[in-house]
């Protein structure tokens, strides 16, 4: 592993002007931590995960904590995406959104951050699955139905909410 090191060293030593070099994907990290600090370069997965998951210690101008993190759920949403670790999301995930929300949020600003975030909620209101069966099923009980058509099909969580049956369930 010194052998590696060294090697990747006298390598970055000799290509000052030219381009970088990185050690290979499968490359031994204990090789890595052997290179002094100031020849080592991030790698793109310790860019990607920056600051963990909820941590408003870089965020410029930041409203406050809570703010942020709903702004983060909000975020995330918008793209149906939970922003809460379960069985299909792990935490480094969450870390690298995190990192790549709070990235975007310092380069463009608070207001035009906000101005994007309402846009794509206008959009995904506008073209989401979910949304619609929201609206049919609400419009539905405008309407005085007992459920609406989206429980009958697939099942409603609202409709399911006042203990209504599907067809398939009493059958």
């Amino acid at each position: 592993m010194k052998t590696h090191a060294r090697i990747l060293s006298q390598a970055r030593r000799s290509n000052k002007g030219g381009s970088s070099i990185r050690p290979a994907a499968g490359a031994d990290r204990a090789a890595e931590e052997q290179v002094p600090d100031g020849d080592r370069q991030a790698t793109y997965e310790e860019v990607l995960e920056r600051w963990a998951l909820h941590d408003c210690s870089a965020v410029v101008n930041s409203p406050g904590d809570a703010e942020m993190r709903e702004f983060f759920r909000r975020w995330r949403a918008t793209r149906s995406k939970p922003a809460t670790v379960s069985a299909t999301v792990t935490l480094p995930s969450l870390d690298r959104a995190w990192t790549a929300f709070v990235e975007r949020w310092n380069t463009e600003g608070a207001r035009e951050f906000m101005r994007k975030l309402e846009q794509r909620e206008a959009d995904h209101a506008g073209l989401s699955l979910s949304s619609f069966a929201a609206q049919v099923c609400e419009l539905s009980w405008g309407a005085d139905r007992d459920c609406c058509f989206v429980h009958f099909t697939k099942g409603c969580a609202c409709c399911r909410g006042f203990s209504r049956l599907r067809p398939s369930d009493t059958e």
